[in-house]
């Protein structure tokens, strides 16, 4: 039988340190961003390609 098939062995996940989770707030605060640029960026070098492209 599969360990998650036996309720007996569920145990609840380890607590998050509080500066842990701040970090990773933090993190994500800064990385959304980027993410949205490099994003937009990759859909304009297309457009543009796109345009020049026969």
């Amino acid at each position: 039988m599969d360990m998650l098939e036996i309720p007996s062995t569920w145990t609840a996940e380890p607590v998050r340190p509080r500066w842990q989770s701040a970090l990773r707030f933090a993190g994500s605060i800064v990385w959304f961003p980027v993410v949205c640029v490099l994003w937009g960026a990759v859909a304009a070098a297309f457009i543009v390609v796109g345009m020049f492209a026969r």
